[in-house]
């Protein structure tokens, strides 16, 4: 108390994550850890690569803007936070025919928590058998009374004398809470040291953090070529400051350059005569981690097409790699155009559907809202009207992209 900060700050923007941040993100994609609830609001997690259907930010996110009147989401790459009591940022959805105010996501004091968020949290702690706190002070509720419900499941296996104790809260801080009476395992340590050890035990090793960026491209019959960027769900992300197209055949160049940061809209570069089928896509960003600038090559092949690039960025060493996922056929995008109800059942005669990408909920076909315009959170491209959705998580999925579905059942 009273101390200054040694040492030079760091924007949470620029942050790099932390080994215990980077252990999380292991354990999740290795399945041993089946939900993470933060309360923190710098977006680290989410960054670092922790799936967002295992995540719940209960205060918000500071790089998170929602749409007020239809719920869609916008990750941006700075902070948009209103700075009002109602939250605006002064940006609009994006969505065709919704136009709704944007709004940040961070809780301020006295504000409650959205009811989604905290259901959901307490819906995993309800479930889980081992809870690890880390960090966390458990002072402040709602979400102190989340891994209170484990403990006290706990304590009373513990009482009762069972020989298996099939619930157990673990506390990692260095000062004391007020759930340790309630732990079966009190350690007083910093989360980096305790993670670390735990990796080692497990045999697993931590990964170094790589920032990952979505990147699709696609051309439509006009072959106008389009560039946008998207999160692991699909949600548009604001990553670049500029973009500049090469087109091979004929040499021209088109440079967009964005004046306004916080345009979601992407980038769409105008085909010509004598252009050619094969163009380079040169990318700027806004840089928070020195990304250097990323070309990333594109043929235009067919009437329309489209792909997604994933690419990484060491901040380490500085350099790019790129992985491309080949696209869904824009073609199958658009079949579902003008179909009535009757056509589309014979075409995909399962109205409801559980899919191995949104596992939560099922999803269920029905026609899209706002004139049909969607993204799709299979092949992140654009579709138009019917859509296997799930309305509370915001997850759309093509027709065509969840024939690939593990399991089905019908209504």
């Amino acid at each position: 108390m009273g101390t200054k900060r040694k040492g030079r700050t760091v924007p949470t923007l620029s942050a790099i994550p932390t080994p215990c941040h980077m252990a999380l993100v292991k354990l999740a994609e290795e399945d041993k850890l089946k939900y993470l609830i933060s309360q923190n609001t710098d977006g680290i997690h989410r960054r670092s690569g922790i799936p967002t259907h295992k995540l719940s930010e209960l205060h918000g996110n500071t790089n998170l803007e929602v749409c007020s009147k239809c719920g869609k989401e916008y990750l941006r790459d700075f902070s948009c936070s209103g700075g009002n009591k109602r939250h605006r940022t002064g940006r609009y959805c994006s969505v065709e025919g919704c136009n709704g105010a944007l709004c940040d996501t961070v809780i301020g004091f006295g504000e409650n928590l959205p009811l989604h968020v905290v259901q959901r949290g307490f819906e995993e702690a309800q479930q889980a058998d081992l809870c690890l706190c880390l960090g966390s002070s458990l002072t402040v509720t709602p979400a102190a009374d989340m891994p209170k419900l484990v403990g006290e499941k706990g304590k009373k296996e513990r009482q009762e004398g069972e020989g298996n104790h099939s619930h157990n809260l673990v506390i990692v801080n260095l000062q004391k809470t007020p759930l340790d009476r309630l732990a079966t395992l009190r350690i007083f340590a910093k989360c980096d040291y305790v993670m670390e050890g735990l990796m080692r035990e497990l045999g697993l090793d931590i990964p170094p953090f790589l920032l990952r960026r979505n990147i699709v491209l696609s051309h439509d019959a006009d072959r106008r070529v389009t560039v946008a960027a998207v999160d692991s769900d699909g949600t548009p992300v604001t990553l670049f400051v500029g973009a500049k197209a090469t087109f091979k055949a004929s040499g021209r160049t088109q440079k967009i350059e964005r004046d306004d940061k916080d345009s979601d809209t992407p980038f769409i570069f105008n085909w010509k005569e004598g252009d050619g089928d094969d163009v380079n896509v040169k990318l700027f960003f806004v840089g928070h981690y020195k990304e250097t600038p990323l070309t990333i090559a594109y043929r235009i092949h067919d009437e329309c097409g489209s792909k997604k690039v994933v690419a990484t960025f060491d901040p380490a060493c500085g350099r790019w790699d790129q992985e491309v996922e080949t696209g869904l056929d824009f073609n199958n995008v658009i079949s579902t155009k003008g179909m009535t109800e009757e056509m589309i059942l014979k075409k995909y005669p399962k109205k409801m559907i559980f899919d191995k990408r949104h596992p939560e909920h099922p999803l269920t076909l029905k026609p899209s809202v706002y004139h049909g315009g969607y993204r799709c959170n299979g092949c992140f491209t654009l579709g138009s009207d019917w859509v296997y959705t799930c309305p509370d998580c915001q997850y759309d999925l093509h027709p065509a992209c969840a024939q690939d579905h593990e399991r089905m059942s019908g209504e």
